[in-house]
């Protein structure tokens, strides 16, 4: 073998364990974000992925692909929007939205929503998830549960409802 094909052969087996990487990030995204929709008990459809970048940013996706982009800081970035209304299928409604970056380390995966805590999650355990959920969970109740006094007592514009 010529050292130039020993270098193709290095390139290969980078580019195979970035594509196995990039899979393995994917299927966990995809996960996280039905495990979401089953842990709020939320209908088909009112829990979805978001992508943050490129053309379709600011848009409701369905795949993980479509959603996710590895940014520079090394962590997939991606968006997950909730629906959520007073009565089903009656107006008015609002959408959350959610900022979430995502890297694999070692065996576990390095969380983050928002700006808030870091979650080391591991896809093997089946509730390994839930301390993320319940952060968004409660991250939304809370937002909405201060949004009218911070907008009436404190003029704060960003905490609007939708209606």
């Amino acid at each position: 073998m010529t050292k130039f094909n020993d270098l193709c052969a290095a390139y290969g087996d980078v580019k195979r364990q970035f594509d196995d990487y990039r899979k393995e990030c994917m299927l966990v995204v995809g996960a996280l974000v039905a495990g979401l929709r089953e842990y709020l008990e939320a209908p088909d459809g009112y829990v979805s992925l978001f992508c943050k970048h490129g053309s379709w940013a600011g848009r409701k996706v369905d795949s993980p692909l479509a959603a996710m982009h590895l940014a520079d800081d090394t962590f997939w970035h991606f968006g997950i929007s909730m629906d959520l209304f007073e009565e089903s299928g009656q107006l008015p409604f609002h959408t959350i939205g959610f900022d979430i970056k995502l890297k694999k380390v070692g065996h576990k995966f390095i969380v983050q929503c928002e700006e808030g805590p870091v979650f080391e999650l591991n896809r093997e355990q089946p509730d390994g998830f839930r301390p993320l959920y319940d952060y968004i969970y409660q991250f939304a109740k809370k937002r909405y549960s201060e949004s009218f006094s911070d907008f009436i007592l404190k003029g704060d514009a960003t905490r609007r409802f939708g209606f």
